[in-house]
């Protein structure tokens, strides 16, 4: 932890570098538990930037002492340090470590600098004294304590003295609470050291004075949040706003200091890391950095949420829904997590001053993906543009659109399109200077071969904008561009780079699969009638000459298109229908370009023809089938005339058969039984026979073939042989 609280009270640093020096002098076989005890209660513990060694050159402690002010200004501070370091440290130091009088000088000149009513001054009394020790304890029991970091100083030293935390106790609550002047962002190590060490003591003593400590101590374990907030309400009270108890309670549960520390992967802990991100992220105004901090390393824990929260996997999906990034600290809070955040995030405004510190503060490669990312998803207007542009290449010192030539990438095709859009890029105009470029070299289908490499290497990537921003062939701009091509390289253009044909083939669907399916369109809304024309034609006559097959196709599908007409004049239609006819296969397709392209008379007359021709068919269809039917039923007649088996196979013959030739098997049979009765008077047959004639005979009434009447005739000349 960084005190910042006593930068100008005592050099951290310096201590820290003189008692790591103390400690690897010692020989002492039990210095590592010495220190390992220390570490627990020492409020200065912690790495240092450099050892004593390395910055002045020092490599014992009697030297430093002799010769550290040929290094440093002797000040309060640096007697502080050192003399706080020698004190602590005195278990582990050995004669050797001070050959001369360096020490007894220090002393003396310690306690002359800083005077015996300095509290660093007691408290090395204190801790150092044999003879007179109850006497310098008085002097520190009688200290009159005001500022928070004295009391919580001589705590540190004194951590065990129950005197000690009796007498300040209260005091410490009050410069926690109602005379707090302290900063809880920059002072956090604070509450985190008097939370965790006195933790134990709190939670038994039931005292008043010290219920602010109690209530910042929750803070350690418990969601702020919980039971509508009436923790942060308390602490409102006690002088604390909401935002100040939110990072109080992210901090203190994280803290090293606390010795009843918050399981990180919980539930609780998670959501407290949410509620800390949704507080401090959101909104212009910046805080501390301190703040920020904590932020980076809330999001760097839960990237990915040990518990999903409302089914979110990372902690940057909680933020989707409310957060919009306002100033820069957010931003470079969120930036290294950028992959699982939303791109909106980090666009960059350099229309606004105090974005344009981001372009010293990114990387080159990191700032201009933020520009692209910003161009692509804000709306600007075309002033705003320019200015943009002009301010991104006063940070950087180059033009953004020399990226075009840089790389070829399709994330910037629409940023490309932009500028376009807004004639900051000149499409038109380079799409001109590379067809003189390529007139030059290519001179009736033959060039030199490395002149038109590099004259390709040159143009490779502006080739893919210009390609993309023909795109589908949706604006007049890139009509304009693909007419240019057209007219001056040929439906062939430019192989591997900008090829018309194949452009129009997938902007109006033209290859055989999509004519067949009768996707192919060249409607386009934002585009002239002539500009429609020009490129029917293109397309008619390329199939006409080149994929012949699927020509008729073609014409056919477009011809039916209800949008054809927003664009093609009727009387062309029309022509182009009568010819594509004679050539289509009969069809629903044919039907359908008869209606659509027929004046009323023809229709009319059309419609006469194809009902005479139905007529016909079916005409046709009926005497084919009777004559099938009429041959069966003579081949059967005489396969079993003259035997006991005829009313059985008449009775297979009519009910097993097709429904759709039931009349005219009935009436074969019916005229059969009628002639066998002019001819012979009577039907005489075997039983058997006369069961399947009742069968066939009821049959033939129940399908409405035979009347009762008749059925009737039949029964009366029936008898069994």
């Amino acid at each position: 932890m960084e005190w910042n609280i006593y930068k100008e009270w005592l050099d951290i640093n310096l201590y820290r570098q003189m008692v790591s020096m103390i400690y690897q002098s010692s020989s002492r076989e039990d210095k590592m538990n010495f220190m390992r005890k220390e570490k627990e209660n020492d409020l200065f513990y912690g790495a240092y930037k450099q050892s004593l060694e390395e910055e002045y050159g020092l490599y014992y402690p009697d030297e430093v002492l002799e010769r550290i002010n040929a290094h440093r200004s002797m000040t309060k501070p640096v007697y502080r340090a050192l003399g706080l370091a020698l004190a602590k440290s005195d278990y582990l130091q050995e004669k050797c470590m001070f050959n001369g009088t360096q020490k007894s000088r220090f002393w003396k000149q310690f306690g002359k600098v800083l005077g015996k009513k300095d509290l660093c001054c007691i408290s090395v009394g204190c801790l150092l004294s044999e003879k007179d020790r109850k006497s310098w304890f008085d002097e520190l029991y009688a200290y009159p304590y005001e500022k928070v970091e004295e009391m919580v100083f001589i705590l540190s030293v004194f951590p065990e003295d129950i005197t000690l935390w009796q007498l300040l106790k209260g005091k410490v609550a009050a410069c926690l609470g109602s005379r707090r002047t302290i900063s809880v962002y920059e002072d956090w190590p604070v509450y985190a050291w008097v939370t965790g060490k006195y933790d134990k003591r709190l939670k038994n003593d039931r005292t008043k004075d010290v219920a602010v400590l109690k209530r910042l101590m929750k803070l350690s374990r418990i969601n702020a949040e919980n039971a509508n907030g009436i923790l942060i309400g308390q602490l409102e009270k006690s002088g604390y706003t909401k935002e100040e108890v939110i990072f109080l309670n992210g901090v203190l549960t994280r803290s090293e200091s606390g010795l009843g520390q918050l399981d990180q992967e919980s539930l609780t802990a998670e959501k407290i890391a949410v509620n800390v991100l949704k507080t401090f992220l959101p909104g212009k105004e910046p805080y501390p950095d301190a703040v920020y901090k904590l932020c980076k390393t809330l999001l760097c824990q839960y990237d990915l949420l040990p518990v999903r929260i409302d089914g979110n996997e990372k902690i940057q999906q909680c933020l989707y829904e409310c957060l919009n990034v306002e100033n820069v600290k957010t931003f470079l809070a969120l930036f290294p997590f950028r992959k699982n955040g939303l791109k909106k995030w980090h666009y960059i405004d350099l229309n606004k001053k105090e974005w344009e510190c981001l372009a010293g503060q990114l990387d080159e490669e990191a700032f201009e993906e933020c520009v692209n990312d910003t161009l692509k998803g804000n709306v600007f207007e075309k002033q705003e543009l320019v200015s943009y542009l002009k301010k991104y290449r006063d940070l950087t010192g180059h033009e953004y659109s020399d990226i075009f030539r840089r790389t070829g990438n399709y994330d910037l095709t629409y940023v490309f399109h932009l500028l376009c859009e807004n004639e900051i890029l000149d499409g038109i105009g380079l799409m001109q200077k590379f067809v003189k470029e390529h007139e030059q070299i290519v001179i009736k289908g033959s060039y030199p071969k490395e002149e038109y490499e590099a004259l390709l290497k040159k143009w490779e990537h502006i080739l893919f904008y210009l390609k993309c921003e023909i795109g589908n062939i949706e604006t007049e701009n890139s009509y304009f561009l693909l007419k240019l091509l057209v007219d001056k390289i040929g439906m062939d253009g430019v192989s591997g780079h900008l090829v018309p044909w194949q452009i129009m083939k997938k902007a109006f669907f033209l290859d055989y699969y999509e004519i067949q399916r009768e996707n192919c369109e060249i409607y386009r809304p934002m585009l002239e009638r002539s500009m429609h024309r020009e490129l029917f034609l293109w397309a008619e006559e390329k199939l006409f000459t080149e994929d012949t097959e699927y020509y008729v196709r073609f014409l056919q599908v477009i011809l039916l298109k209800e949008s054809t007409m927003l664009w093609m004049e009727e009387e062309e239609a029309r022509q182009i229908a009568e010819a594509v006819l004679p050539l289509m296969e009969s069809g629903f397709q044919k039907e359908q370009l008869h209606k659509k392209y027929m004046t009323a008379e023809e229709l009319q007359n059309y419609e006469k023809q194809k009902n005479w021709k139905s007529e016909q068919k079916k005409r046709m269809e009926r005497w084919k089938k009777e004559k099938e039917l009429k041959k069966s039923f003579n081949h059967i007649v005489r396969k079993n005339t003259d035997t006991d088996q005829i009313f059985k196979a008449l009775y297979s013959y009519y009910a097993y058969g097709r429904f759709d030739g039931i009349s005219m098997r009935a009436k074969m049979v019916l005229g059969y039984m009628r002639d066998v009765l002019k001819r012979k008077g009577k039907i005489v047959t075997d039983k058997q026979e006369i069961e399947y004639l009742m069968e066939l005979i009821q049959k033939l009434y129940a399908d409405g073939q035979l009347e009762l009447d008749g059925v009737r005739k039949i029964f009366d000349r029936m008898e069994a042989a």
